[in-house]
């Protein structure tokens, strides 16, 4: 009895070379389509195993081999599988986990994204590392108050000038506004090192293959969500401050965040 599989898949007809070197000679490396490659590869693969291999279509649907063996039959698409291994969209969704924060008490904003600039390419893999210069904390403000300052100033900026939310821009924004005397943060040096102080990242992108980075281990989420302006407004009145609406921040305040002029690369 021929399966469903076989009867379709009699239609079709493709040619694969027994030695891909004959592809490298006839055509050079131009345009070279590893998804092709790849079906070529693993044709000559299954018949050294021993399998029975049609190809075709299955319906609608395109399927590169049905491989059959006395275990049973597999529906193998290859295309399929290597635009899903160059896409790699399981990198964008990846959870990141909170790690143990120092005892330093100087901090800085710093912005990370990870992109590929070739999707069908393996590696190639670009990256914006930005650490901004440090501050630190207004007097008598703890970590955890901080934080919700700063979550709430970031939001406030984002909706304010219409940002992308996690984006270089917001980020860049949200340091040029840390110099706001009325907001009470110290700004230092930026030759500080590395071990000397916390760095509050925002992670875009790629955020997978930030936990690869030598960063991961000092990642923590620092951002707070829904914090309102009455909680700011009392975290500084207990630190003596007085804390005016935001709502009077003038876009002359703040300076025009560009994006970075430069990335790091590296292969992956």
């Amino acid at each position: 009895m021929i399966s469903k599989e076989k009867n379709y898949l009699k239609a079709g007809s493709k040619f694969y070379l027994s030695d891909l070197g004959l592809r490298y000679y006839l055509l050079g490396s131009k345009n070279i389509d590893e998804g092709h490659i790849l079906e070529n590869v693993v044709y000559l693969e299954l018949l050294r195993r021993g399998y029975e291999v049609y190809i075709g279509k299955n319906d609608d649907s395109v399927v590169d081999f049905v491989a059959s063996n006395e275990k049973g039959e597999d529906n193998m698409s290859i295309k399929e599988n290597m635009d899903n291994f160059f896409n790699r969209d399981d990198e964008f969704d990846a959870e990141l986990e909170d790690h143990p924060i120092g005892n330093q008490i100087k901090y800085r904003l710093y912005y990370i994204k990870y992109y590929r600039k070739n999707e069908k390419k393996s590696g190639n893999v670009g990256m914006i590392d930005w650490p901004f210069q440090p501050f630190m904390l207004p007097e008598e403000m703890n970590r955890e108050d901080a934080f919700k300052v700063l979550s709430y100033l970031t939001d406030f900026i984002e909706k304010k000038f219409d940002l992308e939310p996690c984006s270089y821009k917001s980020v860049a924004t949200l340091n040029d506004a840390l110099d706001l005397e009325r907001l009470g943060f110290q700004r230092l040096s930026a030759t500080v090192e590395d071990d000397d102080v916390i760095s509050l990242f925002t992670v875009a992108g790629r955020v997978a293959l930030f936990k690869k980075s030598r960063h991961y281990p000092k990642y923590f989420e620092w951002y707070v969500e829904n914090v309102t302006f009455e909680e700011v407004k009392n975290i500084y009145h207990k630190c003596g401050i007085q804390f005016y609406d935001l709502k009077e921040i003038k876009e002359e305040e703040v300076k025009e965040a560009s994006a970075p002029q430069f990335v790091k690369k590296r292969e992956n």
